[in-house]
């Protein structure tokens, strides 16, 4: 491309998307150099605590139980942002299952983890041929609308749906809840749904958000490739 003319529709796509997997790593190499070794400090500074003073390791342990969760937590994050894809599986399945690793720790922070159910209407391997950009971009996406209706929509129920076109030329996927809704026209720009946007728009993804409140929400994306 000549320098000074404007970037195509294409090319500002990939380097958006680009910013984004390059933050994702970025951010997983923030939380570890800087998150995790305070936390493994506190973990040493605690044990040396319980040797000097054998009457406080009933508070100790305590507090250490609270931290290795912290750790936990931490890892998971790190884990989660850093992570990539197997290009033999569906993007879908594979947030779904991370998601799913996740329940233990909702479980033990929230009391619930509304159960999941997988469909996948119609068989297609056209998930393989995507570009990483779009497996990346339907990944996130399913773990975070999955994720809001969990901790924000109080769901009893989730469903992710995939299904292929007739035409074998597109793939829709669809993420149902029957939680309380929102107004998506009032939700912050800094909120999560904002960055899903963004990941679509950058890997070309078709993405639509319906809810209502007391009506559950829909989050459907539709990849043409």
């Amino acid at each position: 491309m000549r320098p000074g003319l404007p970037l195509s529709v294409e090319e500002t796509a990939r380097q958006i998307s680009h910013l984004l997997d390059e933050n994702d790593s970025l951010w997983a190499a923030e939380l570890h150099d800087d998150l995790m070794p305070p936390l493994f400090a506190v973990a040493a500074h605690l044990s040396a605590l319980k040797r000097e003073h054998p009457e406080l390791s009933e508070k100790v342990q305590a507090i250490e139980s609270f931290l290795d969760h912290a750790r936990e937590r931490g890892r998971r994050m790190i884990a989660r942002i850093a992570e990539t894809l197997p290009p033999e599986q569906h993007p879908l399945d594979v947030a779904v299952d991370s998601v799913r690793q996740e329940d233990t720790f909702e479980i033990t922070e929230t009391g619930v983890a509304a159960p999941i159910t997988v469909e996948h209407a119609g068989s297609s391997s056209m998930h393989e041929t995507w570009p990483g950009p779009v497996r990346m971009g339907v990944y996130r996406i399913t773990q975070q609308a999955i994720r809001n209706a969990r901790r924000h929509a109080d769901a009893q129920t989730i469903q992710v749906i995939g299904s292929c076109a007739h035409d074998g030329n597109a793939e829709g996927i669809q993420i149902i809840d029957d939680g309380c809704g929102f107004d998506p026209a009032a939700v912050p720009r800094a909120h999560g749904l904002e960055l899903m946007r963004q990941r679509a728009a950058a890997a070309g993804i078709q993405l639509t958000v319906e809810s209502k409140p007391s009506h559950g929400t829909r989050v459907q994306m539709v990849v043409t490739y």
